[in-house]
């Protein structure tokens, strides 16, 4: 789990170099990324932060959470999702809905009014805490205050380390040991929440990256009809550079010159495969929600509805198949368009 976590850390420095604060709050949202990220105020929408150090004061519908240590102290009115090292919820901090969070060690200060979901090394419930739902939890260790307010039961796995006042409902999953290599329900459940976590922090990274790259995608498709996307024509083009790119990037590093082209190339390549299924649920969202919902939270929506899809043997397969296919189209069709506006330009300047 930290190789995991530091993973994400990397990657969110990697792509967000330089960003001490980014911010997007004209779509009503709270999105900041960098070393330090402090937030307070009210989102009408999402709060999704990345970072090394998180703290949020913020208000907002949904959090997103991903850091070395992060801080809740505002009102979430929904759901949270939070990844991170040491992850705390302070007295202040209120999650009127579920709250599911990864994290090496998690203290629970304030109050979650739904259930909680837990993958970590220890969790704490501490005095004056409140979690009206159940507990659910994967742990080493798990750990409740005596003067901690607990309404609903809770589990855990039969090998934690376990410190739970009497009188607390709980329920132990039993540990077995076995050589099989099928996955279990729980690791294959596991397996979601970091691919959901992982996509949420790679969606943040182009909105505070590509936010023109995403202004495209909405010009080239909302507001119009599913005839109008010409899927079949992004989808072959798709096809053509999914095949054609490592050839041409193999054939370049063969010779001395083409060396560093042709590891731009694989570079770009491999960046496709990480967002692709971000990319995807972008469009999809476009014509699912039709302007109904937030864009941010339209496209969170619908990675979660894709990431549940791909948990159906072959089908999971066949559609993370299909959406590396349709951003390999999609970024050359964007690509293409860039250029035209050039092309018409020279061509009024040639007729005058």
């Amino acid at each position: 789990m930290k190789k995991f976590f530091s993973l994400c850390f990397v990657f969110i420095l990697m792509l967000v170099p330089g960003l001490a604060f980014a911010s997007d709050t004209a779509s009503g949202n709270i999105m900041e990324a960098g070393d330090i990220v402090s937030v307070s105020g009210t989102a009408n929408g999402l709060i999704m932060l990345a970072g090394k150090t998180v703290s949020s004061n913020a208000n907002g519908d949904y959090a997103f959470m991903a850091g070395e240590s992060v801080g809740i102290n505002g009102n979430i009115l929904r759901d949270a999702f939070v990844a991170g090292q040491n992850i705390t919820v302070e007295p202040r901090g209120v999650i009127n809905r579920d709250f599911y969070v990864a994290g090496s060690k998690v203290v629970i200060n304030g109050a979650v009014n739904g259930k909680l979901y837990v993958l970590a090394n220890e969790l704490i419930i501490a005095d004056g805490a409140t979690v009206r739902g159940d507990i659910i939890s994967r742990v080493t260790s798990i750990t409740i205050m005596n003067d901690a307010n607990i309404y609903g039961a809770v589990e855990y796995n039969s090998d934690a380390e376990v410190n739970i006042p009497s009188g607390i409902t709980t329920h132990v999953v039993q540990v077995e040991e076995t050589e099989d290599a099928t996955p279990t329900i729980m690791e294959t459940l596991r397996s979601k929440v970091l691919n959901i976590l992982i996509s949420l922090v790679v969606f943040l990274a182009l909105i505070l990256i590509a936010p023109k790259m995403l202004a495209n995608i909405d010009e080239k498709y909302v507001g119009k009809e599913l005839k109008e996307y010409g899927i079949g024509k992004t989808m072959g083009i798709g096809i053509l550079a999914l095949i054609v790119i490592p050839i041409i990037a193999l054939l370049l590093m063969i010779t001395i010159v083409g060396i560093s082209v042709g590891i731009i190339l694989l570079l770009i390549y491999a960046i496709v495969f990480m967002i692709a299924i971000v990319m995807t649920a972008y469009v999809v969202s476009i014509k699912i929600f039709d302007g109904k919902m937030n864009r941010y939270l339209a496209t969170t929506v619908t990675i979660f509805i894709i990431e549940i899809l791909r948990v159906i043997p072959v089908i999971g397969g066949l559609i993370y198949f299909l959406s590396v296919v349709f951003t390999f189209g999609l970024i050359f069709e964007l690509m293409r368009k860039k250029e035209k506006p050039t092309e018409s330009m020279a061509q009024e300047e040639i007729g005058e």
